[in-house]
């Protein structure tokens, strides 16, 4: 029992008692006042006006007692139902935020299947009850489907054919037999499974009897947890006010891309924006970030597949570019590259007469694809940047030992 209810319970006896007490304590002063009465009615006429006195008085006393506990009782009695009523009230509440909760709960939690494949017969049996007939199946399939639910087996477990099986998952049956059969079944956290439709994944861990050809485990439907973490991969590996990829992961970012290239050789160029911080003293750092956005947007225009531009911090970016063939090569594809990104004037969003051309600077390095060394090459460009931007040399790339 709700302690709250127990407490009214326990203050609802104990006020009767107290009432009880007071009404048989009024009782027996009215029944002691009348004694005196009868008493001195034969001494003297005082005698009798005092005892009528009396009388009256504890007449109107036993009379105003009775009234006074009529009225708390039913005041009291009313408390009594405005707290039963505010507290079935808050348990209901308390009740349905628990079954919200508990349906948010289950909203989040990946589709579990704990079930039994026998390769020898062909059959899947599942204590799950989400293998309903597909949409997918063929009439056949559905048809022997709706059989099979009719026998008594089915009535304890859910079973079918493993062909309507992987239709209902949308999975290729050789794809099954060869993950299942694989040694890779034993690996930790078992091994994943991709729907034909790409749009699915599968997680199968358990334990499979090469005498029986029987699998027995469990299978977890992890494609919503797959796309909530490849959404929070982009988030950490692209600049936010840019959108192009960060500094996160540079390294592996940059030689993964030049592994891919056609030819040996590969560059970098350090791009850095000339008088950006005239630029947000003059017009505000508001339109600093346009300006940012703006040469970003011109970099993913103007790129293909062999550029990845990057955004390092500030107005500083890199370009990397694969399929290098020498430094002519380089030279040549960076000056078109950058003549391109900086031909359009910059216009400012609600404001016509801010208009603003924009000038890059650059360095670059030309290195082997497999070259590992990637924060030196960087470094490496900035300081041709650095030369290009103070007139030290007459060449803007070098070539990376």
């Amino acid at each position: 029992m709700d302690k709250s209810i127990q407490d009214i319970i326990f203050y609802f006896i104990n006020y009767n008692s107290i009432a009880n007490q007071l009404y048989n304590s009024q009782q027996q002063q009215v029944n002691e006042t009348k004694v005196v009465e009868h008493s001195l009615n034969s001494n003297s006429l005082k005698a009798i006006s005092y005892s009528e006195m009396n009388s009256a008085t504890g007449s109107n006393f036993y009379g105003n007692g009775v009234s006074n506990i009529i009225t708390r009782d039913s005041v009291f009695f009313a408390l009594i139902v405005i707290i039963l009523f505010y507290t079935f009230y808050r348990r209901e509440k308390k009740m349905i935020l628990e079954n919200n909760t508990f349906k948010q709960i289950l909203n989040h939690t990946p589709t579990l299947m704990i079930l039994e494949i026998n390769f020898f017969s062909s059959l899947v049996k599942t204590v799950s009850p989400i293998l309903a007939p597909s949409d997918k199946m063929s009439s056949k399939n559905q048809n022997l489907y709706c059989q099979l639910l009719n026998t008594i087996e089915l009535q304890k477990n859910q079973i079918v054919p493993i062909v309507s099986f992987c239709e209902a998952l949308n999975i290729q049956i050789e794809s099954l037999q060869k993950i299942i059969l694989s040694p890779e079944r034993t690996s930790k956290g078992g091994v994943v499974i991709k729907s034909i439709c790409g749009k699915k994944k599968y997680r199968f861990s358990g334990k499979f009897d090469p005498i029986t050809l029987v699998f027995t485990g469990l299978v977890l439907d992890i494609s919503e947890e797959d796309n909530q973490l490849k959404k929070l991969k982009h988030i950490l590996a692209h600049d936010p006010l840019t959108g192009l990829p960060n500094r996160y992961h540079l390294d592996k970012k940059i030689q993964k891309f030049c592994q891919k290239s056609e030819t040996d050789n590969c560059s970098i160029f350090f791009i850095d924006l000339n008088k950006f911080k005239q630029i947000n003293d003059t017009y505000g750092h508001d339109i600093g970030d346009q300006v940012l956005k703006h040469v970003s947007k011109q970099f993913q225009i103007y790129k293909d597949n062999s550029i990845l531009p990057i955004r390092l911090s500030g107005d500083e970016f890199l370009i990397v570019k694969r399929g290098v063939d020498s430094l002519e090569h380089a030279n040549s594809f960076i000056t078109t590259y950058l003549n391109n990104v900086s031909s359009e004037i910059f216009t400012a969003d609600g404001n016509s007469d801010c208009k603003i051309k924009i000038n890059l600077s650059y360095g670059g390095v030309l290195f082997n694809k497999y070259e590992t060394q990637v924060n030196s090459i960087i470094k490496y460009a900035d300081e041709k940047m650095y030369e290009m931007k103070k007139g030290l040399s007459s060449s803007n790339i070098a070539i990376f030992n």
